[in-house]
């Protein structure tokens, strides 16, 4: 990638002085004596984004190919499915990687272990609650299949659960490039075996068990590297207790982030049909491809990097996070563009007539996604330690989403398009919490409004092209 948010004008105190002792025993097969932060940095994040590309082909691929096999209300099915089970997931999310990644023991064995217990009862729990409401979920959407289709696809997080924690503590130390051969391993192994189920059984069963299948490769892999971290069930009750108070703020952050991820769905499943629902699937899994590389780079390298430097004078930090951020907006901001712009042509000279729909959708999504990209600093309140400010900024901006999306509604209601109206507010909504976020990013001088003022702009300019039919 050409775009290095990191390369600094003052060389006195670079990144490159930053020197990082590896632990003795080797995770996930690489263990150098030292490395600069801003070799790791940069290191981590050429597989982060290498590593997405190679998935988001292999998802693009794969999608082309199940449109082929599957009707849309296949996929608007799985759709709300896969809306289900991130809600139970983010609801019962306890911040064992973000615990992991900032606790001074994140590298010993009985943490790592506990974490790892603590990992599959929260697995076994979560199959549990998904198979107790996937009646009443079905009913309330008024689509049978999701009765039989979240037990079969929620176990797969009882078969992630098992996963070695090694990935973990590769994520703690940058040390990208074994979790991104996991990710990218299970993501193709996965693609492939749904595709071939889709062949012989053409319906949502072969997505729900493609679920599976790709979650077994995952925890298979997890265990295939040079010095692993074998886990066994063990309970350090320190250790639980940090993973308690760290992870009741971590919980209620995912809880809230139901309605800024996924709000969008839970909505449309409501006012539009399985079919539409389907297409909007498509249209959203085309225009975010981008944001896998962002969300990958805020989570992979981000967060680490943060809980690095936080260490450091106040003015060293506010210079790297600048960097960061310049880089992640403008190596992500234009991709996202570019879907916008061409997100219809290419809808409709790839998939079949059923799915043209899409494209339009594809604009809609990738217009969220820029505003998004403009104004989110990451996960650094979590890696400050301050999960409770990390909270507060994440219940202020879904509650402006799920605010934003109620006005579009009755907005485009009465233009007869609810759908654009939801879309719409789903976009701009979070505008609304803007004003608390910079109160917040400030605080820690965090705040680069010449960065996101350069995403919001594009935004605004492609609101206007898509009133004037531009695109």
């Amino acid at each position: 990638m050409s775009t290095n948010p990191y390369e600094v004008a003052e060389p006195a105190e670079d990144l490159e002085e930053v020197e990082i002792a590896t632990s003795p025993e080797p995770v996930a097969g690489v263990n150098p004596p030292k490395e600069s932060l801003r070799a790791r940095v940069l290191n981590s994040l050429g597989w982060e984004v290498g590593g997405q590309i190679g998935m988001q082909i292999t998802r693009f691929g794969g999608n082309i190919l199940l449109t082929k096999l599957l009707l849309p209300e296949a996929f608007g099915v799985i759709g709300l499915a896969q809306v289900f089970l991130m809600a139970l997931n983010l609801l019962s999310d306890v911040g064992l990687t973000a615990s992991v990644i900032h606790h001074p023991r994140g590298k010993d064995a009985k943490f790592l272990d506990t974490v790892w217990t603590v990992s599959i009862i929260r697995g076994w729990i979560l199959w549990g609650l998904t198979c107790l409401g996937a009646i009443p979920f079905a009913r309330f959407y008024e689509i049978p299949e999701l009765a039989w289709v979240l037990p079969v696809a929620g176990f797969s997080s009882v078969i992630r659960a098992f996963a070695s924690t090694s990935i973990l503590t590769a994520k703690r130390d940058l040390r990208n490039a074994w979790y991104v051969i996991v990710d990218c391993g299970s993501q193709m192994m996965g693609t492939i075996l749904t595709v071939v189920l889709a062949f012989f059984i053409p319906s949502v069963a072969a997505l729900a068990w493609g679920w599976i299948a790709t979650a077994v490769v995952y925890t298979g892999l997890s265990f295939c590297a040079r010095g692993v971290q074998w886990n066994w069930f063990c309970w350090d009750r320190e250790a639980v207790q940090s993973l308690a108070s760290f992870g009741r703020w971590a919980m209620a952050s995912s809880g809230v982030t139901i309605l800024q991820e996924r709000g969008d769905r839970m909505a449309l499943g409501k006012i539009v049909t399985a079919a539409a629902l389907g297409n909007y699937m498509i249209g959203a899994n085309l225009a975010t491809l981008p944001m896998t590389i962002f969300w990958r780079i805020q989570l992979g390298i981000a967060h680490p990097f943060y809980s690095r430097i936080r260490s450091e004078s106040a003015e060293m930090q506010h210079s790297k996070i600048r960097r960061l951020r310049l880089g992640v907006v403008s190596t992500v901001g234009p991709a996202i563009l570019g879907l916008i712009v061409l997100g219809n042509p290419v809808v409709r000279l790839i998939y079949d007539a059923p799915y043209h729909q899409a494209g339009w959708y594809c604009q809609l999504v990738g217009l969220a996604s820029l505003v998004r990209v403009s104004t989110d600093v990451g996960p650094i309140f979590m890696a400050y330690g301050q999960a409770r400010i990390h909270f507060l900024i994440t219940l202020f901006h879904a509650t402006a989403g799920a605010v934003g999306m109620l006005i579009g509604y009755l907005i485009g209601n009465r233009l007869g398009n609810p759908a654009a109206g939801v879309l719409y507010g789903f976009a701009f909504g979070p505008l609304l919490a803007y004003p608390f976020q910079i109160a917040m990013y400030r605080r820690i001088n965090a705040w680069f409004p010449e960065v996101d003022a350069i995403g919001l702009s594009a935004a605004a300019l492609v609101v206007v092209a898509q009133v004037y039919g531009l695109i």
